[in-house]
């Protein structure tokens, strides 16, 4: 098979690496919002008191503990499928910077604008619905930030919003939107690193080396430090990968690098939910950007039967940006109809599945109404390029 036909037909399932991501980061965020666990759970139910049953489900629980390493691995793929996106462009450089950042406002803008209404549309709903919520004298982190969000519906705030930035709370309360200020600023670096490839990532490889002391020892949060000194590597990770991928190729091709390419990516997961769940989360986050590197190379250089699950698990992976951006407020709507007719705030019930549903229906009807006319509409902006010769792009 031609090696070009080749990466296109293995790109759904390095796309479907991304939706598995996604639906992970949801249960993630649907246990921190519906359901009490760690500690206070087993205050309320001592492990004396356990059977076998409750270890086995405590335990896929915590699982889900490592939501943040899932962003390293939406890194290292937007990493790749950004370097892929860029090389496919030809023409002018100027041509090819403003066609990259067409198709990245249309393709970031529109379901993330649609997203914040929807963000906001629910935290008003919750004074018509569940007016309690914001006049609780809570000590529940959740409830205090979800008032502190509701005081922050403004124009400022909506303001930097459009940034990917915040005042105290994120708009709508979507606090999943940080990670996409780091998308963001890399982005704004994609052409110019093009420019000087190699020397871009030994620059990264020696700030990511020195982050190891900042970032790790000094617990440092600035965005424009983490993003230099840490997640800027995740992103030239994927890069890298695609740039020499007929080279690394050769070693993915070897008798057993199947086998250990799955069984280290299996591993790698238990290890770095271990160490999210100490807190470790430089180590945490480095070692989820492996296990997406080793998963990359492992689906582009070998197929997968495509499987029920498998078709399943690649229709997750087309709407997970629809999904990563509705599943908060979805599962906060959930949350205030659980206290409506509840009056709890804190619920010790594996209940938190219903939100997961939830979130996966509303991501759905999201990515049907909103994402795909986003993505029609980048089709339309490439055929139109196509037809202008003075433009010299040749889009893949």
């Amino acid at each position: 098979m031609n090696k070009s036909l080749k990466l296109n037909s293995n790109l759904a399932l390095l796309h479907a690496i991304r939706g598995v991501a996604a639906f992970y980061v949801v249960v993630y965020h649907a246990k921190f919002i519906l359901w009490s666990g760690g500690k206070e759970f087993l205050q309320q139910f001592p492990r004396s008191s356990w059977s076998i049953t409750d270890y086995f489900l405590f335990s896929g629980d915590m699982l889900f503990s490592a939501g943040s390493q899932m962003v390293m691995i939406f890194f290292v793929l937007s990493g790749f499928f950004i370097a892929m996106s860029w090389k496919n462009i030809t023409g002018a450089i100027t041509d090819k910077i403003r066609y990259f950042y067409s198709v990245r406002l249309i393709r970031i803008y529109i379901p993330y604008i649609a997203s914040i209404f929807l963000s906001v549309i629910v935290l008003l709903l919750i004074a018509e619905i569940s007016p309690g919520l914001y006049h609780l004298n809570s000590t529940r982190e959740f409830n205090s930030r979800l008032l502190v969000a509701n005081a922050d519906l403004t124009l400022s705030n909506f303001a930097r919003g459009l940034v990917f930035n915040k005042n105290n709370e994120y708009i709508g309360f979507n606090y999943a939107y940080w990670s996409l200020l780091y998308e963001a600023i890399f982005y704004l670096f994609v052409p110019f690193i093009y420019q000087f490839k190699k020397i871009y990532f030994i620059v990264s490889a020696l700030f990511f080396i020195t982050g190891i002391f900042v970032i790790d020892r000094f617990r440092v949060d600035n965005i424009f430090v983490k993003f230099l000194f840490e997640y800027n590597f995740y992103f030239a990770i994927g890069q890298a990968i695609y740039i020499y991928r007929e080279q690394i190729s050769r070693f993915a091709q070897l008798k057993y690098f199947k086998v250990l390419a799955a069984g280290s990516s299996i591993i790698l997961f238990f290890i770095f939910n271990v160490l999210a769940l100490f807190h470790q989360d430089f180590w945490a986050d480095f070692l989820s950007a492996i296990t997406a590197a080793l998963l990359i190379l492992l689906f582009l250089n070998h197929d997968v039967r495509n499987s029920l699950i498998i078709k399943a698990i690649k229709k997750l992976g087309e709407m997970s940006y629809s999904l990563y951006l509705v599943h908060i407020p979805t599962i906060i709507f959930i949350y205030a109809l659980f206290y409506k007719y509840t009056g709890k705030t804190v619920f010790f019930e594996h209940l938190y599945f219903i939100g997961v549903i939830a979130s996966l229906v509303v991501g759905w009807v999201f990515y049907s109404f909103i994402e795909k006319p986003s993505l029609l509409l980048i089709k339309k902006l490439k055929r139109s390029l196509k037809h202008k010769p003075e433009l010299s792009l040749k889009v893949a």
